[in-house]
């Protein structure tokens, strides 16, 4: 009989275990808080100054004053990922593509390097896979 050595399952949005599978095949979670935060509830950062690279898990960033320009990374972003963007701002923000291939808006067959997001509207960005994202809102162009 082999036994079941103590395993950790890493928490990939905290430094702590939030999972353990014990010796005797039990498991023991750890309820969210601040120290081992749960990973399916959407977060939300507020961002000053730019650039800025977007981070994805349901992450909702608020652009205050000093923010303009949003970079999307394939590297922060995986497929099914959605990053939601509201601009608090009276200027246009600029979202670079960098390094994914395709950057879409919604409704249009055309790959663009940039979107625009106009003054105090939201733009979410959908990771449809490792080199395609769709942006979708009110005032994206």
């Amino acid at each position: 009989m082999s036994t079941l050595a103590t395993t950790n399952i890493k928490n990939p949005d905290a430094a702590n275990n939030n999972i353990v599978l014990g010796t005797d095949a039990s498991v023991t979670t750890r309820a969210p808080d601040s120290t081992y935060p749960d990973i399916r509830k959407a977060y939300t950062t507020t961002v000053t100054t730019t650039p800025y690279t977007l981070l994805g898990r349901g992450q909702l960033v608020k652009a205050n004053s000093g923010a303009s320009v949003f970079t999307l990374d394939t590297n922060n972003l995986s497929p099914g990922d959605t990053v939601t963007i509201y601009n608090n701002t009276s200027g246009s923000l600029t979202i670079n593509r960098n390094n994914f291939t395709t950057l879409r808006i919604d409704g249009a067959n055309t790959n663009v390097a940039s979107i625009t997001l106009a003054a105090y509207s939201t733009a979410s960005i959908i990771c449809v896979d490792g080199s395609f994202c769709l942006a979708t809102g009110s005032g994206v162009s």
